[in-house]
């Protein structure tokens, strides 16, 4: 009953996908993110992805950006140690969301999945390892069904999109290549 939102599931699959999500937040926040925080601000674009943040927040700077990605981390690292309880994965989402959305320099659509994927996180089960090691123990509830449906449905799109001429001819891979990554 309740179709596939409600399915039963063994715990290790939301544990798992958790766990990694937070190790992957982890190194993003701290090795990809961080390193570009300090070029933050410079110069005159600084546009939020939103209108609204713009209005709430018209200027932030590096040590803003710096300190959200920081603290995110910490509490993503925290979760891939499964130390993270409902209300430190909703802080976790705020500020890691947060963090990319105050500008424009930070526009990778993989931000997006991930802030949706920690959405999804914060209903996760709050199971140890070892519960989860129970093997007649099945879970319902909806946030393995939406991670399931949601990375799903972003690579279905990447494969229609990577259909196109310039992706198939491998033009797009060789000015990555020759250009050093930008587009």
């Amino acid at each position: 009953a309740g179709g596939p939102w409600r399915a039963p599931h063994h715990p290790a699959r939301p544990l798992l996908l958790a766990r990694g999500l937070y190790a992957l937040l982890t190194l993003d926040a701290w090795v990809l993110m961080l390193q570009h925080g300090g070029r933050y601000g410079v110069g005159d674009f600084n546009v939020a992805h939103f209108d609204l943040l713009d209005w709430l927040l018209p200027a932030p700077g590096a040590a803003l950006y710096l300190g959200l990605l920081a603290a995110a981390g910490l509490y993503a690292f925290a979760g891939a140690l499964g130390l993270l309880r409902r209300g430190e994965a909703l802080l976790l989402w705020a500020l890691y969301t947060w963090a990319w959305m105050l500008s424009m320099h930070d526009s990778y659509q993989h931000h997006y999945l991930l802030s949706w994927l920690l959405g999804f996180a914060i209903f996760a089960p709050s199971l140890s390892i070892r519960e989860c090691t129970a093997p007649e123990l099945r879970l319902r509830g909806p946030s393995f069904p939406l991670f399931a449906t949601c990375c799903g449905l972003v690579y279905v799109f990447t494969a229609i999109s990577k259909s196109s001429p310039a992706w198939l001819s491998g033009a797009v891979l060789r000015r990555l290549s020759e250009d050093g990554g930008a587009l």
